[in-house]
């Protein structure tokens, strides 16, 4: 089994949609894990033609978690702990 170590960031309105999990192995990457909505089949493909045919929003297809300044800190100290390892 892998060392690895992960930074869950919970966003502060607590929607699980907008959580994200940075996870680190032995390796030089860090693999970011964002929650993808599961919405009924037929919207997903009603998305998919819309991608195909060249359809940009103008809000973009993002969504967003928020941090303050504990949780940045947090943040701060899993990216730093990940430098450190791989220099």
């Amino acid at each position: 089994m892998s060392n690895h170590k992960i930074y869950h960031q919970v966003c502060l309105c607590h929607d699980p949609e907008h959580d994200v999990r940075f996870t680190h192995y032995d390796d030089d990457e860090i693999y970011v894990s964002v929650h993808l909505p599961n919405d009924i089949w037929y919207k997903r493909i009603w998305v998919g033609i819309k991608y195909i045919f060249g359809y940009k929003s103008r809000y973009g297809h993002f969504g967003e978690t928020l941090m303050n300044r504990e949780t940045a800190k947090g943040f701060q100290e899993y990216l730093y702990a990940y430098i450190n390892k791989t220099q």
